[in-house]
């Protein structure tokens, strides 16, 4: 093809002129579709991919997600008491109607019904959000914490169970922005837990008789007002809140969180020497005069077991 009219030939045959370049261009298209399949190499995809909101919703372990529900509902329950303002008006709305039992539920049932509706809005926090998170304040998270104690006993909760509710709270922050606390709220409630911790952990015997003491006398107070009825609970003196008192409460207290070493009794020394003469065995008999050894000569247990008659 040529000028003019061959040039217009060469649309189909290839040649100068309009043509020509009509064919450059397709030629070029061309070598970019071959080229690109061996850039990318053989590959195979997918057919259902994960999607981004699967991802999202999987952050979480779904047991572990139920169980930080169970804890959220019980913000929100303190929330309403305490710091109204920060629920947002779809909780406010809902919030005094959920909280009353229907006529045809049980107990079970109403806290079904409560986990199902909560449950629901959490999913769709980023979008009609359930608390205002921007309003929540680090002393209003460890006033929530301070408050939450054992339900039978009274007693504070262990470090683990406290440590549970305070993700339970990042676990909010992240259902609202999808990151979590902003770091310098996290830095700030890192700081009031440490002092939180040890404050809890170093609960004196004394104080927790007088503890004790405080909450029978709240419990008869409450039961005379309720039944006004005389028990014989009611005739329980504070004195009689004796020793076998503590001792149960050293019982319940042995799981708690203790920072630093915890130095041996020399009643847990004689027990142990007690139940390993009492087993007779070699192996018990050489434990007895293992933890004797290291006791009397004030060593640790590497250093016992270095000596030798030579």
């Amino acid at each position: 093809g040529g000028r003019g009219r061959g040039g217009r030939a060469g649309r189909a045959d290839g040649g100068r002129g309009r043509g020509g370049r009509a064919d450059g261009r397709g030629h070029n298209q061309n070598v970019t579709q071959a080229i690109a399949p061996s850039i990318a190499g053989r590959q195979r995809t997918i057919v259902n991919p994960i999607t981004y909101e699967e991802m999202i919703d999987s952050v979480v372990d779904d047991e572990v997600g139920s169980k930080y529900v169970n804890e959220i509902i019980k913000i929100i329950q303190w929330m309403y008491q305490s710091e109204q303002d920060w629920l947002a008006e779809s909780i406010l709305d809902v919030y005094p109607a959920l909280a009353q039992e229907g006529p045809q539920e049980n107990s079970r049932q109403h806290r079904h019904r409560i986990k199902a509706v909560i449950t629901s809005m959490l999913k769709n926090a980023r979008t009609v959000p359930v608390v205002h998170v921007d309003r929540i304040t680090v002393k209003g998270v460890m006033e929530y914490l301070a408050s939450q104690a054992h339900f039978s006993t009274g007693k504070p909760l262990g470090i683990g169970s406290y440590n549970s509710k305070r993700s339970a709270f990042n676990h909010l922050f992240r259902l609202h922005n999808g990151v979590g606390t902003p770091h310098e709220f996290a830095n700030q409630v890192k700081v009031a837990w440490k002092g939180f911790a040890r404050r809890i952990t170093k609960e004196t015997p004394a104080q927790r008789l007088r503890r004790r003491r405080r909450q029978h006398q709240q419990e008869r107070a409450a039961n005379t007002n309720n039944n006004n009825e005389d028990g014989d609970d009611d005739d329980l003196e504070d004195d009689e809140i004796s020793a076998s008192s503590l001792e149960s409460d050293d019982d319940n207290d042995r799981n708690e969180f203790k920072e630093g070493k915890e130095p041996m009794s020399p009643e847990l020394l004689r027990f142990l020497c007690k139940k390993a003469v009492m087993k007779g065995t070699q192996e018990f008999l050489f434990l007895a005069c293992f933890m004797l050894w290291s006791w009397n000569l004030v060593c640790r247990g590497h250093n016992t077991a270095r000596i030798r008659f030579s």
